[in-house]
């Protein structure tokens, strides 16, 4: 019997039922379907890179999101570039529908991701292991934007699902559904290509003995996923890669100007891998995950604890030679199932030894139960306070009511020429001049430093006094870190506006 299961302690120590335990994996999964519906349903404002990926989807066709560059500087997979447009055809262009598809995926997760995590491990540390990914305050906010990361996530619990589900099949018939995934996974996800890569390795070691039909079904598969990525690679992927999308990324790669920095390079990104899908102090999480995952190993789940590490260990040597970002970042945010699975793993074995007369097993809980505990809290708090992006949402609304038809507004965000993608030519971005400068102009301008709002404001009204134009202000509005001040031509205005009264 498993060793780290509480249901086995005879003494009991915990619980003397494994009751509350599935009590508790209940509670884990229904809390994490009502908050990610509460804040779907909330419908908070889009932000920039959601933004970026959406005018794509909504302004290009199939074949355009395939073969030519996107705008707006957003890599995003293909086939979920082609699922957002379809559901953009199907329900509308609204926030709602487009982020129908990854909400509907961090939902599908949850129960998923309890029923293996039993199969996997025991009650008490499938409680925990849930319990944590339920409440990643990152996996919320990615469960509700129109970028694929909840996706990414859903993926790296069903492709080890399916590995485990089908062992008991023949190793051909395996390889083949391999095989038919493949084109889905790879297309669908960017990090899909590692998630293949670990469960072809992860079946490895069963070909020790195989047939070579088993050995050529291995080749087969891996030569179809191989296919598939350098398809991706030299057609939407080349299309979408950019200077100014790598200069984003330039500190999740290591220097190799400076040999003597990469090792510390490298122990920053792995021990910032767990802080964020479970900020605020998930680095605390990290001797966990490392604890976890050996105790699996050593159990005798090692091609499971493959299926789950080697894509990781992939995104690292893909880093290494600068083709994917590493460390605490969102594209590595499929790495959440395996470490909250290990963190409860060691948990529940720490509890389970707990009663013995040695101290380190209690000291190892608490330590755990610091960060467990902060990312619950954390969870909870967004149900009061938002995420602090711009309320450009807000914003948007309340400009496209108060403005009077043929003024101008300016935005310097994405998002706002989504917001105001309804004005045509009446809406401009933020540092492009076209003609005649209308007689009212509204700026919307958002960022989280009021300094830099107000300087954007102060460049934009000193560029157009070059061309003899003078503002007089006449509103002004604060939302959530974006400000609107609205212009009007000194020489056209007769009287005070209303609104500013």
């Amino acid at each position: 019997m498993d060793g780290v299961d509480l249901r086995a302690d005879s003494r009991g120590w915990l619980l003397s039922s494994s009751e509350p335990w599935r009590m508790g994996l209940l509670a884990a999964i229904l809390f994490g379907i009502v908050i990610r519906t509460f804040h779907y349903l909330s419908d908070p404002s889009m932000w920039g890179d959601e933004a970026s990926a959406v005018l794509n989807v909504i302004n290009k066709g199939y074949s355009e999101l395939w073969a030519k560059p996107l705008s707006h500087e957003s890599p995003s997979p293909i086939l979920f570039l082609w699922i957002e447009r379809f559901a953009c055809d199907l329900f509308g262009d609204s926030t709602l529908s487009l982020r129908v598809p990854t909400f509907f995926a961090s939902v599908l997760l949850l129960p998923l991701a309890g029923v293996m995590f039993v199969r996997w491990s025991s009650l008490s540390a499938a409680c925990i292991s849930l319990t944590l990914l339920a409440t990643s305050n990152r996996l919320l906010w990615h469960s509700i934007e129109a970028k694929p990361y909840a996706i990414d996530v859903l993926l790296a619990i069903l492709l080890p699902t399916l590995f485990c589900l089908t062992r008991r099949r023949s190793f051909g018939g395996r390889m083949l559904l391999w095989a038919a995934l493949a084109p889905v996974v790879i297309t669908l996800s960017y990090p899909g290509v590692f998630m293949m890569a670990g469960i072809l390795l992860a079946s490895l070691p069963e070909l020790k003995s195989s047939r070579r039909r088993d050995w050529i079904a291995w080749f087969a598969s891996g030569g179809v996923s191989a296919g598939v990525f350098l398809m991706v690679l030299l057609g939407p992927a080349r299309q979408q890669r950019t200077a100014q999308v790598d200069s984003c990324w330039t500190n999740y790669f290591p220097d190799w100007s400076d040999p003597l920095g990469v090792p510390f390079w490298i122990i920053k990104s792995w021990a910032s891998l767990p802080d964020y899908s479970f900020r605020p102090i998930g680095m605390l999480l990290l001797p966990g995950v490392i604890l976890g995952g050996y105790l699996m190993f050593r159990r005798g789940r090692e091609r499971l604890v493959i299926a789950l590490t080697a894509p990781i260990a992939l995104a690292f040597l893909a880093s290494l030679l600068g083709k994917y970002p590493f460390g605490g970042a969102r594209v590595l945010a499929f790495a959440a199932p395996a470490m909250s699975l290990f963190v409860g793993e060691s948990v529940a074995w720490l509890l389970a030894r707990c009663r013995e007369p040695i101290a380190w097993p209690r000291w190892g809980v608490s330590l755990a139960a610091i960060p467990l505990a902060a990312s619950i809290v954390y969870a909870n708090k967004s149900f009061f306070e938002p995420w602090p992006s711009p309320d450009s949402a807000g914003a948007a609304r309340w400009v496209i009511e108060n403005r009077a038809p043929g003024d101008l507004i300016v935005g310097n965000h994405w998002e706002h020429e989504y917001y105001f993608r309804s004005l045509g030519s009446s809406f401009r971005a933020f540092g492009s001049r076209q003609g005649d400068e209308p007689r009212r102009v509204w700026l919307v301008m958002a960022d989280v430093s009021p300094e830099v709002r107000r300087s954007l404001i102060d460049s934009y009204s000193k560029s157009t006094s070059e061309t003899a134009i003078e503002w007089r202000v006449v509103v002004t509005r604060e939302f959530q870190h974006t400000s609107i001040v609205s212009f009007e031509r000194v020489d056209l205005a007769t009287s005070r506006d209303p609104l500013s009264r």
